[in-house]
Order: structure tokens, then C-alpha cells, then sequence
């Protein structure tokens, strides 16, 4: 965990670095006004003396949960607690939601400081962690030896299904949607976030964005995600079933007894490295996709109305930085590919 924390403050470091010092790239000057680049520059160099912070206390914290054993403490605590209340605390199910509503309320500062919004929101995630555990506890139970494989299918169909439902049933809930376009036999729906039809200047412009937008429908790269996601997934619960396979690892992280919840946690602090690494392949695929939808925009007569509105956010960028964290490519590289494409003829 330190290692990767040092790692990740060096490329830190890198971009920070890149802010104070470095020109903005002259071909991100076509798209974006002198104090517009100014206000930018400001905010990020703001943003990223506030995130040297925010990580080194991150770390911190978690290396004293780990060290302290806080974990194993608050795991008795939620037995305590169902005791108190006269439930069974031998009960595996009861036992893991109370263990994982008070890891909830430990990840952050006060209940008062969320609005309405996010505590909602927290507890939607709540209940799709509820419902993975739940999964996980019966399959462990009743799945024999190949049951994290039958979890890494469940919890593939339960992406398939929350993709479904998201923009039909969660995503009402937090936004006001005005209008909506479908299209296809089944229902596609694009939405566009009123900040960002703001910043357009025109119509041109904003059916540029819908181009580069269905330009991913066309070319399948939700389809093509998904897929190549199963293959770090599958790594991901074979890692998991090493440690669940190792009593050795529950001990020394101060647990006497062995749940599918703590294992969960276990794994998650000690593959954390692994995580990263898959990461940043998922960013390569994905960054790719975006140039590809940009060519498809460009193909349709759009190119110059989507230089005019790129995501201006990454305006000044390290490459290693840009590379290890960014799903999407920055200004500069984006403007680039674009100009180039706008050179040949169609």
C-alpha cells in the first residue's frame, strides 16, 4: 500500500509539476480563451494541492485501521450490536450487513454532511453491496469448490442488469431528464448534462457531441468493454479465491474467524496493485474508443463543431500521469488526432 501510494504521489508530482511550469499546448489555445486556460490552470494546480492531502491522510488512516486492527474491532462491535438488539450474531447474513453498514459509516466524517442526494445514493450502493454479499455468502455455502466462479457469473449478470436499469429506474432519481432520444428496436437513451449544452456556442456543436456519442453505439465499445472486462474479472475472483483459500491471511490481518465479507476486505487491501494495473489497461481500451468515436463524428461532417468541445478539464498533462489515470484522452491529444483526421479527405 505505501509503495503504491509513493508511486502514485511521484506521478502526482509529475503533473503538478507540468501545471507550474509548462506552456499550455498551443494547439489547445484554437479552442479555449487566455483566461478561460488562466481560470483552468488556477483550479487544477488548487485541485491538485488539496489531493496531496487528501491521499497522504487517506494512507495514513488506512495504514492505522490495518496496524490498530480496527477492522477485526469493528467486526465484534457489529456482533455486539446485534446482541444488544436481540438478534443472533452467529448468523452470517446479519452479522456481515451490520459489519458492512458501519464500515459505511466509517468511511465518512458525519451523516449531517450529506444532502439528501447522496445519502440516498449511499444507500443504493449499500443495498447493491448487500445483495453481492448475500449472493456470495449462499453460493459459499452452497457452491462447493467452484464457488467463486458461479460469484464472477452472478456478478457478471448483475452488471448486464444494473446497465439495463440504471437509466430507467436510478438515474430518475438523482436527475430531472427534459428530453429524451430513443431509437432501435429496443430503447437507447442519450443524455446530454445541461452543462454541458451551456458551454456550446451552437447546434452544430451540440450534434457533434450526439455524433461522437452514438459514434460508441455504432461501433459496439459498451459490447467491447464489457467483454474485456470479464478477462481481468476473472483474475480478479481467482485472486480472491487464493485468499480465501488462506486462513493464514485472516490471521494475520487479527481475524478469528473466516466470512465471505471479511475476506472481501482482506482482498481488496492486499491486490490493490493488481487493481491498478488492470485499470490502466481498461483506460488504454477505453481512451482508444474515444478516438474512435471522434473519428466517426469527424466521418459525419462534424469534426471541426468537435474540436470546439472537447472536454477542456485536461488541458495541461504529464504523459505518464495522463496515461496511468485518464480514461479519456487529454485536450491536447484529442485536438491532435482530430486535426489530423481533418487533413485527409473522406
Amino acid at each position: 500500500m505505501i509503495l503504491l501510494y509513493l508511486f502514485e504521489t511521484y506521478l502526482d508530482v509529475r503533473q503538478y509539476a507540468v501545471l507550474k511550469k509548462r506552456p499550455t499546448p498551443p494547439i489547445s489555445q484554437v479552442v479555449i480563451s487566455p483566461e478561460k486556460l488562466r481560470k483552468s490552470r488556477a483550479y487544477s494546480i488548487d485541485k491538485s494541492r488539496l489531493h496531496f492531502v487528501h491521499e497522504f491522510a487517506y494512507i495514513l488512516v488506512d495504514c492505522m485501521i490495518l496496524l490498530y486492527n480496527i477492522l477485526p474491532w469493528l467486526w465484534e462491535g457489529s456482533g455486539s450490536f446485534l446482541v444488544c438488539i436481540g438478534l443472533n450474531a452467529e448468523n452470517e447474513f446479519l452479522h456481515s450487513f451490520s459489519f458492512l453498514a458501519a464500515m459505511t459509516m466509517l468511511s465518512q466524517k458525519t451523516i449531517w454532511q450529506f444532502s439528501t442526494e447522496l445519502l440516498l445514493g449511499q444507500c443504493i450502493t449499500w443495498v447493491f453491496g448487500a445483495l453481492i454479499v448475500a449472493a456470495a455468502i449462499v453460493l459459499e455455502q452452497y457452491g462447493g469448490s467452484h464457488w467463486v466462479f458461479y460469484l464472477w457469473a452472478y456478478s457478471s449478470l448483475g452488471s448486464i442488469a444494473t446497465t439495463i436499469l440504471y437509466p430507467q429506474f436510478i438515474a430518475p432519481i438523482f436527475n430531472k431528464f427534459i428530453l429524451a432520444y430513443m431509437f432501435g428496436v429496443r430503447k437507447k437513451i442519450l443524455v446530454l448534462s445541461d452543462t454541458l449544452t451551456k458551454q456550446c456556442q451552437d447546434t452544430d456543436e451540440i450534434v457533434a457531441i450526439i455524433a461522437h456519442e452514438m459514434g460508441h453505439w455504432k461501433l459496439n465499445h459498451t459490447v467491447h468493454a464489457f467483454v474485456a472486462m470479464q478477462v481481468p474479472a476473472l483474475l480478479q475472483f481467482g485472486l480472491f479465491s487464493l485468499v480465501w483459500q488462506s486462513n493464514a491471511l485472516f490471521q494475520i490481518f487479527g481475524f478469528d474467524t473466516q466470512t465471505v465479507v471479511i475476506g472481501f476486505y482482506i482482498y481488496q487491501h492486499i491486490v490493490m496493485p493488481v487493481q491498478r494495473l488492470l485499470e490502466f489497461f481498461m483506460n488504454l481500451l477505453s481512451r482508444s474508443s474515444e478516438f474512435m468515436a471522434d473519428a466517426f463524428a469527424k466521418d459525419l461532417g462534424y469534426g471541426s463543431a468537435l474540436q470546439a468541445n472537447c472536454n477542456q478539464s485536461a488541458v495541461n498533462t504529464d504523459p505518464w500521469y495522463s496515461a496511468y489515470h485518464y480514461s479519456h484522452p487529454p485536450l491536447a491529444e484529442r485536438l491532435s488526432a482530430l486535426d489530423e483526421l481533418m487533413k485527409k479527405p473522406n
